[in-house]
C-alpha cells in the first residue's frame, strides 16, 4: 500500500482473505416515562408536545462530544454519526460553541434478507447496535473496552486511548503497530447488531449478524475542509448465512436551525444526499447553511472487466455500486410519506418505493423513479422539495450479496456549507462535496506551505503584506487563501484562490482592530489543502478603532448550591479596563434584562440565582464596554434548576378536582404569612389566579401554566410549580420488601385512556403469579389499583408475539371503570442480560401524577412549611443527582458533587477500567442536602476511571479522566 492509498484506508488488509422504522412497539406512544427504580420523586419534564420520537434510555452507550473542527457532534459506539440521546436536543453544533445545531440524529441503516425474510440493524432515534465485537456480543457490550477510542495529532503514549488502543479488535495502526491517525482527530468504535433485546419488534427480533468497525474523523483547517466530518464503516458478516439483496443507507434528521422549513434534495450521479432552508432561519437568520452526505466510497459488487476500490486497494471484476435510492420522511407524516413501522415499509424505503409501497413519480416529467427531488436549487429548476415540515432524508445503496465472513468498506463525508443566504448555501455545498471527493480520489495529498510573515505577536498597520512559501510535487498550479480567525472563532476571508506568488499585499484598516489569527491554505485541484498558522495572534492597529473583545469560554457550570460559573475571556486592543455586564432574557423574543452590572474582568463569576424562577431555555449575554466601544458573547441555552424548600403534601386540599401536579416552594421563608390561598383554574386549565384566603388580595391575576418557566412570579416568599401535562404521567416508583437488587430494572409506565387517578402495586411472587390476555404470557407477579377500596387486581393485555417475559415487553392494564372496560396504562420493564430478576415478596408501589381540568379549585397554606429559615440557609434538593466531576480531565485533585433529597445511606466508589474498586469515599448515612467530596488521585495512574454513587435506591454511574 502506498501512503495515498494509507491516508484514506484506516485498515488496510488484504480483500481476498476477506472473501473466504420506527422504533419498537413501545416507541410509538405519544409520551414515555422511563424511570430507574428507586425511591425517588419524578419531576415534570420540559414542558410542550415531545418534538421528536420518545426516547428510552439504553444502556453500554459511550458518548463522545466529536469537534476535530468546525462542527461539533455527539457520537456514539453504537452506529451513530450524529446523536441527540446524550443530551436530549439537537446532536450536531455548527459552528462550534456557538449554540446552534445543524443536526438533530443520524446514523447508518443495514437490510438484506436471509432465507428470502428482511432483516435490519438501524442506528435511528433508537438503534439496533450494541458495543462490542461479534465474538462475545450481546455478553460484552458492557465491557469498557468497547468504548469510543478517541486520538489527535497531540495523542501519544501516556493518552489512555493511545496506550489502550484496540488493535486486536480492528482498530487501524501504522507499521509499527502504533494507534493510526487519520485527520487531525479521529474516534475508532466496534459494535453489533446481536443483542435481540434492542432490535425494533415490528422490525424482527432475529439480528443480521454483523460487525461493523467505525471510524469518524476530521481536518482542523480553516476553509472548507473544517466544516466536514469524515466516517468510515467496514462492515462484515460475521454469521454463518449469506444475506441476500443486502442494502446500506445514510439516514439524517436535518434540523438547521429549526425543525421546520428544511428542504430536501439529491444529486445521485455525485452519491450526494443534502438538505437546505426554505429561507431565513429563526436561529441562524438570512445566512442558513446547508448540509449533505456523500458516499465518497459505496460498496462493491461483482463486475467483470470494471476495478473498484475497497479496503484501500484496487479490486479488478468489481464497480463501486451508485446510489440506489433516495427519500424523504415527514416526521410523524402519513402513508406513504411517514416513517416505516415494520420491516416490508422499511424495505420499500430502501429500495426506492415510498413507505406503502406505492412508486415515486416525479411530478416534473411523469417517470417513475426512486429519487425524489433530483432538481437544482440553485437554478431553480427540476423537481424541487417544497414542503418545509419537519423531516429527515435516507438515501441507499445496494443490492449486494455477502456470503459468510464478506466485508464491505464504505467511506462518507458530512458537509455544512453557508453562504449568504439559504439558496448560495446551496452552492457553497455542491462546491465543497465536489471539492471532498475529489481530495478523496486522489488520497488527500497536501502541497508543503510554510508561513513567512506575519508568524504572530506582530502588530499591523496601514497597508502590509503576507508572505509565505508554497510547493507541490508534479503540480505548479497551486493557489492560496487567507483567512483570519477573530477572537470569538469567527472567520473572515481575507483572499481567496490568490496565485502562489508567496506574498499578498494587506489593507488592514478595512478591519476593525483587535486581535486575530492568521491562516493560510495552499492547494492545488484534487488536494487537500496544506495549512499554516501563526503561532500567536496578530494585533491589528489603527487610528480610531479599539473595540474590546468577549467570548465565553466554556458553558455555564451549575453547582448544587444554586450558583451558577460564568468563564469568559476579554481584551482590548488599546489595554483600556473593561467593565462586565450580564443580562438574561426569555423568552428569546423579549428584550434582555439586566441581571449583574459593573463586574470586573477577571474572567469568572458565579452568579447566585437562587431568587429567579427556575426555568429552561433561557439566554444569557455578556457585554464588554471600555467606555467608548463595546462587544457582547453569547450562550443559547441555559437554564435554571435550583434546589428549593417544599411545602408539606398535607397541607393541600383539592376544592374540585382531582389534580396533584402542584408544588409551593418557598425562596424567603421570612416572607411566609401562614395564610390560605385559594388557586382557581380558568377555563383551558392553562390559566389561573391566586387568592390570599385572609386579605380577600388576588395576588396572582394572571397565572399561566406552561412554556419554559417553571415556576409563577414571587409572592409572599413564594413560587407555585404547576406541570402543564395534558394527560397523567408517572409520579414516583419504590420498591418495599425487596429480597433483590432490582436497581438495574427500569420502568416503563406510560398513560393510555384513564380517566382517574389511580396508584399501583406491582406484587411479585412464586405462586400468585398472572397471566396476559390475548397472547398469554405467565408473569411473575400481579398488578393491583390500590386506590380502588378494597383493591382491586388488574387485567393484562399482551400484543407482542413472545411466549415468556422478556425485556422491554409492554403490558396494557385494563380495568372495570364506569362499568365500561377501559385500556388505562401501559406497564413494561427494561433491564440488562445480567440483572438479578426480583423475587418473591418483592413489591413495587407505582403512584401517578394527575392534571388538573378547567376550573379547578385547590386550596394551600404556609402551615406546614418549616419556619425561621433564611433564604441561604438548608435548601433540600428536588431530586437524587450526580454531577460531573471538575476538573475533567484533572491531575490529581478533582471535585465530585451530588444531591439527596431525603436522608440515604450513601456509596461513593471509584473504580477503574478493569471493574476493579480503586478508592472508597464514603459509604454511611448522609442527611438531605448537597454534597461534595474531594478526590486525590496522587497514587493512580493516569487513564479513565468511573465513579458510581449509591443512594437508597439511586444508582448513576460517571466516567472521568486522570491526565498526569
Amino acid at each position: 500500500m502506498n501512503d495515498k492509498e494509507q491516508n484514506f484506508s484506516l485498515n488496510c488488509r488484504d480483500y481476498a482473505s476477506q472473501q473466504g422504522l420506527k422504533m419498537r412497539d413501545i416507541m410509538n406512544f405519544k409520551t414515555l416515562m422511563i424511570l430507574t427504580l428507586f425511591p425517588v420523586l419524578l419531576h415534570a419534564a420540559e414542558s410542550g408536545p415531545i418534538r421528536k420520537s420518545s426516547m428510552i434510555t439504553q444502556t453500554a452507550t459511550d458518548f463522545e462530544f466529536f469537534d476535530a473542527n468546525r462542527i461539533g457532534s455527539w457520537i456514539s459506539n453504537r452506529g451513530e454519526l450524529i446523536s441527540f440521546r446524550k443530551t436530549g436536543s439537537s446532536g450536531m453544533e455548527w459552528p462550534l460553541d456557538s449554540g446552534k445545531t445543524v443536526s438533530f440524529q443520524a446514523g447508518l441503516w443495514l437490510a438484506g434478507k436471509v432465507d428470502r425474510k428482511i432483516r435490519t440493524a438501524i442506528a435511528e432515534f433508537v438503534t439496533e447496535f450494541t458495543p462490542g465485537t461479534y465474538e462475545g456480543a450481546p455478553e460484552n457490550q458492557s465491557d469498557p473496552r468497547f468504548r469510543n477510542y478517541v486520538i489527535d495529532i497531540s495523542s501519544g503514549p501516556g493518552d489512555p486511548d493511545y496506550d489502550e488502543w484496540p488493535a486486536s479488535d480492528g482498530a487501524p495502526t501504522d507499521s509499527l503497530g502504533n494507534p493510526f491517525l487519520m485527520g487531525d482527530k479521529m474516534a475508532w468504535s466496534v459494535f453489533n447488531d446481536m443483542d435481540t433485546t434492542v432490535h425494533v419488534v415490528e422490525l424482527g427480533r432475529i439480528p443480521l449478524g454483523i460487525e461493523v468497525r467505525q471510524t469518524i474523523w476530521g481536518y482542523d483547517r480553516v476553509g472548507i475542509f473544517g466544516d466536514m466530518i469524515f466516517v468510515k464503516w467496514e462492515i462484515f458478516n460475521m454469521s454463518a448465512n449469506q444475506i441476500d439483496s443486502m442494502y446500506f443507507a445514510f439516514w439524517d434528521d436535518a434540523d438547521i436551525g429549526s425543525a421546520h422549513g428544511v428542504l430536501m434534495g439529491v444529486d445521485p450521479d455525485a452519491d450526494f444526499g443534502y438538505a437546505y432552508k426554505d429561507g431565513p432561519d429563526n436561529i441562524y437568520g438570512v445566512e442558513a447553511p446547508a448540509v449533505g452526505f456523500d458516499l465518497l466510497q459505496s460498496p462493491i459488487i461483482h463486475s467483470p472487466g470494471n476495478t473498484a476500490n475497497s479496503f484501500g486497494r484496487k479490486i479488478t471484476d468489481h464497480i463501486n455500486l451508485s446510489m440506489s435510492a433516495y427519500s424523504k420522511i415527514i416526521n410523524g407524516g402519513a402513508a406513504p410519506d411517514g416513517d416505516p413501522n415494520n420491516r416490508r415499509q422499511v424495505w420499500n424505503r430502501l429500495i426506492g418505493l415510498f413507505t406503502d409501497g406505492t412508486p415515486i413519480v416525479n411530478p416534473v416529467n411523469s417517470d417513475t423513479t426512486t429519487f425524489q427531488f433530483t432538481g437544482d436549487p440553485v437554478s431553480g429548476t427540476g423537481w424541487l422539495d417544497t414542503n418545509g415540515l419537519n423531516s429527515r432524508f435516507l438515501m441507499s445503496f445496494g443490492p449486494f450479496t455477502m456470503a459468510p465472513q464478506d466485508s464491505q468498506e464504505l467511506i462518507g463525508v458530512f458537509i455544512i456549507a453557508q453562504g449568504s443566504d439559504h439558496i448560495n448555501s446551496v452552492e457553497r455545498l455542491f462546491m465543497a462535496d465536489s471539492i471532498a471527493q475529489s481530495a478523496f480520489n486522489n488520497g488527500f495529498v497536501t502541497p508543503e506551505l510554510t508561513l513567512i510573515y506575519p508568524i504572530g505577536g506582530e502588530t499591523l498597520s496601514e497597508v502590509d503584506s503576507i508572505l509565505w512559501s508554497a510547493s507541490a510535487e508534479g503540480s505548479d498550479s497551486i493557489f492560496v487563501n487567507i483567512y483570519l480567525r477573530t477572537f470569538k472563532n469567527e472567520i473572515i476571508i481575507v483572499a481567496e484562490r490568490e496565485e502562489n506568488t508567496g506574498k499578498y499585499s494587506w489593507d488592514t484598516s478595512l478591519l476593525p482592530d483587535g486581535f486575530y489569527d492568521l491562516a493560510i491554505e495552499a492547494y492545488h485541484i484534487n488536494s487537500l489543502p496544506a495549512e499554516a498558522r501563526s503561532d500567536s495572534a496578530i494585533l491589528i492597529d489603527n487610528i480610531g478603532n479599539g473595540s474590546p473583545s468577549i467570548k465565553f469560554t466554556a458553558d455555564p457550570a451549575h453547582f448544587a448550591t444554586n450558583k451558577i460559573e460564568l468563564n469568559w475571556e476579554a481584551v482590548d486592543p488599546d489595554g483600556d479596563t473593561l467593565i462586565i455586564v450580564l443580562q438574561h432574557n426569555y423568552p428569546i423574543w423579549d428584550s434582555w434584562t439586566i441581571a449583574v452590572d459593573d463586574i470586573p474582568n477577571s474572567g469568572s463569576y458565579i452568579w447566585d440565582t437562587y431568587d429567579l424562577p427556575n426555568m429552561s431555555g433561557l439566554r444569557l449575554r455578556l457585554l464588554s464596554s471600555d467606555g467608548e466601544f463595546s462587544d457582547s458573547t453569547e450562550v443559547k441555552y441555559t437554564k435554571i434548576q435550583n434546589q428549593r424548600l417544599a411545602i408539606l403534601d398535607s397541607v393541600f386540599t383539592n376544592r374540585i378536582g382531582l389534580g396533584n401536579i402542584f408544588n409551593v416552594h418557598i425562596i424567603d421563608s421570612s416572607a411566609l404569612t401562614g395564610h390560605d390561598y385559594l388557586t382557581t383554574f380558568g377555563d383551558t386549565r392553562l390559566n389561573y389566579t391566586v387568592q390570599d384566603l385572609q386579605t380577600s388580595e388576588i395576588v396572582i391575576e394572571d397565572g399561566t401554566v406552561g412554556g419554559r418557566v417553571k415556576e409563577s412570579r414571587l409572592f409572599d416568599g413564594l413560587r407555585l410549580d404547576i406541570g402543564n401535562w395534558p394527560i397523567p404521567h408517572l409520579k414516583k416508583a419504590s420498591w418495599t420488601n425487596v429480597s433483590s437488587d432490582t436497581s438495574q430494572y427500569q420502568l416503563i409506565f406510560e398513560h393510555q385512556s384513564a380517566s382517574r387517578p389511580s396508584n399501583y402495586e406491582v406484587r411479585f411472587s412464586n405462586t400468585e403469579t398472572d397471566t396476559t390476555l390475548n397472547n398469554p404470557i405467565v408473569l411473575p407477579f400481579q398488578v393491583w389499583n390500590v386506590t380502588n377500596m378494597p383493591a382491586t387486581k388488574v387485567q393484562l393485555f399482551y400484543s407482542g408475539s413472545n411466549s415468556e417475559w422478556s425485556s422491554y415487553d409492554i403490558f396494557i392494564l385494563r380495568e372495570e371503570i364506569n362499568g365500561g372496560n377501559v385500556l388505562t396504562w401501559r406497564l413494561g420493564f427494561q433491564w440488562e442480560s445480567t440483572a438479578v430478576a426480583p423475587q418473591d415478596g418483592d413489591l413495587l408501589f407505582i403512584e401517578s401524577l394527575w392534571p388538573h381540568a378547567p376550573f379547578d379549585e385547590l386550596v394551600f397554606n404556609t402551615n406546614g412549611a418549616p419556619v425561621g429559615i433564611e433564604p441561604d440557609e438548608i435548601r433540600i434538593p428536588l431530586g437524587f443527582e450526580l454531577s460531573q466531576n471538575y476538573p475533567n480531565p484533572f491531575n490529581p485533585v478533582t471535585q465530585i458533587e451530588y444531591s439527596l433529597p431525603v436522608r440515604s445511606t450513601v456509596s461513593l466508589i471509584i473504580y477503574n477500567l478493569r471493574g476493579q474498586e480503586v478508592a472508597r469515599l464514603i459509604d454511611g448515612e448522609q442527611t438531605a442536602g448537597a454534597h461534595s467530596v474531594r478526590w486525590d488521585a496522587l497514587s493512580m495512574v493516569s487513564g479513565i476511571y468511573f465513579y458510581r454513587l449509591r443512594a437508597g435506591g439511586f444508582v448513576e454511574t460517571k466516567k472521568m479522566v486522570l491526565l498526569k
